[in-house]
């Protein structure tokens, strides 16, 4: 586990399940993508273990040499859409992510909001959840997202915000993974009714209850 350091220049955050509950129904979504990828003429068996963005990724390769990666990943890309769009809309604050968020910018921490989502679902969510921050990073904005740590590492570069002395925080194992990979302290959320064990697979150098514990390091 790394040192814990204090304060914390910048804290990145993941949105969905961290910051607002969306009730995003995934398991619907991923059925939607799989048959798709069905239609296209691609067995999906080998795929049905990944996220989402991954069986996105793993189908396009394999439907590049056919010529139809392109048609592939626009008609993906709208079935996601068709999901997250109409869950923003219903997008509900995880308390008390506004009043923390606004007392971190208070203490001059720079604030990043990292999300798998596309960027018109995100900012139909900060509309309804009018949450602090300097910086959006979104799928459409990068080309490789959480878990990759590039999202992680760009909202950085914007913030002027150097990893070691920077957190990341998250519901998911991914956002974990993806912070550890940059280099940040890492921050595991459990909110009922995760448990730890949720975290087993990229362990984080900290759990929390409540992003109310995050103002002790700043």
């Amino acid at each position: 586990m790394k040192p814990l350091f204090r304060p914390a220049e910048a804290v990145l955050f993941d949105l969905d399940g961290t910051l607002v509950e969306t009730r995003l129904d995934f398991s619907a979504m991923k059925a939607a993508l799989l048959a798709l990828v069905s239609s296209f003429g691609l067995p999906t068996a080998y795929l049905a273990s990944l996220d989402m963005l991954s069986i996105i990724e793993h189908a396009a390769s394999d439907l590049a040499p056919a010529g139809v990666d392109g048609d592939f990943r626009s008609s993906a890309e709208e079935v996601l859409r068709s999901f997250e769009l109409p869950a923003a809309e219903g997008a509900e604050e995880i308390p008390p992510a506004v009043s923390v968020l606004s007392a971190l910018a208070e203490r001059n921490v720079r604030i990043g909001i990292v999300t798998r989502n596309c960027r018109d679902a995100a900012e139909i969510a900060l509309r309804r959840v009018p949450l602090t921050h300097h910086v959006l990073l979104t799928r459409d904005d990068v080309r490789r997202t959480k878990p990759h740590p590039d999202q992680l590492l760009r909202a950085l570069h914007c913030l002027q915000a150097h990893p070691t002395r920077s957190l990341m925080v998250g519901d998911h194992p991914m956002d974990i993974q993806g912070g550890r990979a940059a280099g940040m302290f890492t921050v595991g959320l459990l909110r009922p009714p995760n448990t730890p064990e949720r975290f087993a697979p990229q362990p984080p150098d900290s759990l929390v209850h409540s992003l109310e514990e995050l103002l002790s390091w700043t």
